[in-house]
């Protein structure tokens, strides 16, 4: 199942990249296209899987709370923060047919040295299609730039990340070929947000830490082909626990690739991650 992405402008550092000149473009490895054998699809969702655990809605609790940070790396230079979501679950309705999530969203959005700020309660609703609850209007960007929903307040759920990577990706046929490459996984020691960290029962709450999956991978867009003819190239870094509540068991989710910039002569490198700040467990 493909979904269309609704992509939002990247905001690059345009003008400093020119008047520094493109010797300070650096070359980059995403350029490498010696990618090797494809990885099948099955094993990135089960890499996933193994990462995430069961997707179980019902685990999904009122007044659970989830804080993610959006930020920007531009070549390699410094991150820029430019969006948090706060959102608190006030109630949950789970059946055979849909996902209903009642949930106070408080959005904060940074740009030029200004800050806004929005509240907003959202009555959500996903479809399931095969137990597995998806909604129509919000999708994940796997191209990274966007928050990928109609409404840009709208709240980025994560767990419609890692369904629509497990379900839709790295397929090489239909009308969105696609191949995966690179499957690199790792156990790792992530260290939990001090706001969060009294949740598991850490003495110390500025060296508290949790069991959780480092997975990175390329993917690369046939259907998708750059100005000079190559197809898209992505490469992910996700950071997955099941020691957290279900909204935040997505604690990193970063997409690299290059991009076109009118005016500049070189592709420009740039990263997109989201990562929780915090988040607590609901009743």
């Amino acid at each position: 199942m493909k979904y269309a992405p609704k992509k939002t402008a990247i905001t690059l550092f345009v003008f400093t990249l020119i008047f520094f000149g493109a010797s300070c473009l650096k070359k980059q490895n995403l350029e490498v296209e010696n990618l090797g054998s494809p990885v099948p699809p099955e094993q990135i969702a089960a890499a996933l899987s193994d990462g995430f655990g069961v997707i179980n809605y019902s685990d999904i609790k009122v007044n659970e709370q989830s804080s993610i940070v959006l930020s920007q790396t531009i070549q390699d230079g410094a991150t820029q923060v430019l969006e948090q979501q706060d959102v608190t679950i006030q109630a949950v309705n789970n059946n055979s047919a849909t996902l209903e999530l009642n949930v106070l969203a408080n959005t904060l959005k940074y740009s030029g040295g200004n800050t806004t700020q929005s509240t907003r309660i959202w009555n959500k609703v996903f479809t399931k299609y095969s137990g597995y609850a998806f909604s129509m209007n919000q999708n994940a960007d796997q191209n990274a730039q966007t928050n990928a929903a109609t409404d840009a307040e709208e709240p980025m759920y994560m767990f419609q990340v890692i369904q629509n990577l497990a379900l839709g990706s790295c397929y090489d046929d239909g009308n969105y070929p696609e191949t995966c490459h690179n499957l690199v996984t790792s156990e790792i020691d992530y260290k939990v947000p001090p706001g969060a960290a009294h949740q598991h029962a850490c003495l110390d709450i500025y060296n508290c830490f949790i069991k959780a999956k480092k997975i990175e991978f390329d993917l690369i867009r046939k259907y998708d082909l750059e100005s000079d003819g190559k197809p898209k190239r992505i490469h992910y870094t996700l950071i997955l626990t099941q020691q957290t509540p279900f909204l935040s068991k997505v604690l990193r989710y970063c997409t690299r690739s290059l991009y076109d910039i009118p005016g500049v002569p070189q592709k420009i490198l740039a990263d997109l991650c989201y990562n929780v700040n915090n988040y607590s467990f609901g009743q």
